[in-house]
């Protein structure tokens, strides 16, 4: 339908939908992974969650800000550029070229400033590229995030063996990042290679208010996946909210009693 902007073929394309299904996936408690296996070995991404996949779809094609280039297995830390991805949620379906002596970089900055009171956000991002036709290798292309005004690296992923890349941060502060895209030059399967990026962004927003003689709970329906727990003493055991939410203008809204 075009859901996913004006570039439908490349929303499309079988790389988008890959990382886009693996970016909206929910993480279970025990979830984990490394900067060099980027998947849970149970889990995978996580849990599928269509709605999720889908809401990163229409937040639309973003192409990156900058591409630069540096010497092989150099440091690539964030550039001067200015220019900002306009969305928090959303995809590109790019190419990056690299060469014999330098590795590519292409750099997706954004600004993670808008939650409500300033809180820390969660970030994920998913690269995906595929082995090339009658190549019996892939390319090796990595995904880093960088804080802007440091210049720290938070997380990468550089598998070598996969063509899948996964980011996932908690308690990620507010601030401008640089989300790279990097591919190694070298000795590679080919110079260009075309890849899918899917990312979000997200501070979740529990707002309580008082509601006649109970509690009143409002969070955003996106993302999805969260569940609501509740306990008469908190030093003891949570159980699981079996209210169903209403959903008004976007939000979810469970009414409690009190206690």
């Amino acid at each position: 339908r075009g859901d996913g902007g004006a570039d439908t073929n490349a929303a499309a394309d079988i790389r988008t939908v890959k990382a886009l299904l693996l970016n909206g996936a929910i993480k279970p408690a025990d979830w984990t992974n490394s900067v060099t296996s980027p998947l849970d070995l149970r889990y995978g991404a996580g849990i599928l969650n269509v709605f999720n996949a889908y809401e990163q779809l229409a937040g639309g094609e973003h192409v990156y800000v900058d591409s630069t280039s540096v010497p092989v297995d150099n440091p690539h830390p964030p550039t001067g550029a200015t220019g900002t991805v306009s969305a928090l949620s959303g995809w590109d379906f790019n190419t990056i070229s690299s060469s014999r002596f330098d590795d590519a970089v292409n750099h997706y900055y954004f600004n993670v400033t808008n939650s409500p009171g300033q809180g820390d956000f969660t970030a994920t991002a998913t690269l995906v590229w595929n082995r090339q036709f009658n190549q019996p290798a892939i390319n090796n292309l990595d995904l880093f995030l960088y804080d802007v005004s440091s210049g720290n690296l938070m997380l990468s992923s550089t598998s070598t063996v996969d063509n899948v890349e996964h980011l996932f941060v908690v308690r990620l502060p507010p601030g401008r990042y640089d989300l790279q895209v990097l591919k190694h030059g070298g000795t590679s399967v080919s110079n260009q290679e075309s890849y899918a990026l899917a990312f979000e962004f997200f501070s979740l927003a529990l707002n309580i208010e008082p509601s006649g003689s109970g509690v009143a709970l409002t969070w955003p329906v996106y993302p999805a996946g969260f569940i609501l727990e509740s306990s008469t003493n908190p030093a003891a055991a949570w159980a699981t909210n079996t209210s169903l939410p209403i959903v008004t203008n976007f939000q979810n809204r469970v009414v409690l009693p009190s206690s």
